[in-house]
């Protein structure tokens, strides 16, 4: 009869660890001097793992860090406080915006929001909320941009932050 190869190959008990390795099979001591020996290693291996992953986060915070500080710096000021800046800020826009305001229906304001840089330019105008007249605030906003460029932003406000960012309601009440 033929020995069929692949019948013999599962039929077949495996082989030991050690005779694979051409070793010789080793006494029950010496076999988990051997398991010891793998943990170690493993252990190891994956401590460098956890380095290599710690040097990874650290260098994407690194990044993020860096991509922050490059964000300009804001300060915030309500249209209220009494910086001398402000205060001659809040007389233009109230100036240009008080001539719209007697045209429309009395008792009507809007929150806005303006954004200057440190050379005075308008980086941002919002409406932050409406009068309730499309028309008069389509109308305050165009005021308020025929009034820029503001005067550039005082040295004790450029050392603080790069732009600023104040919110007044108009016309005044």
């Amino acid at each position: 009869m033929l020995k069929n190869p692949l019948r013999e190959n599962f039929s077949s008990p495996r082989p030991s660890a050690a005779r694979v390795s051409g070793e010789r099979p080793s006494s029950a001591g010496g076999g988990s001097a051997r398991c010891a020996a793998t943990r170690t290693k493993r252990a190891g291996s994956s401590v460098q793992v956890a380095v290599r992953d710690a040097r990874s986060f650290e260098a994407k915070l690194a990044e993020r860090i860096a991509r922050y500080e490059q964000r300009p710096r804001k300060l915030f000021v309500s249209g209220r406080d009494e910086v001398e800046y402000v205060t001659a800020l809040r007389s233009r826009v109230a100036g240009v915006a008080a001539p719209l305001a007697a045209r429309h229906e009395p008792g009507r304001a809007a929150l806005v929001t303006l954004t200057l840089a440190a050379d005075g330019t308008l980086k941002a105008l919002d409406l932050d909320r409406s009068s309730g007249s499309a028309a008069f605030d389509r109308g305050l906003r165009e005021s308020v941009q025929r009034a820029t460029p503001f005067p550039p932003l005082p040295e004790t406000i450029r050392k603080q932050a790069d732009l600023l960012v104040v919110t007044l309601q108009l016309p005044e009440r």
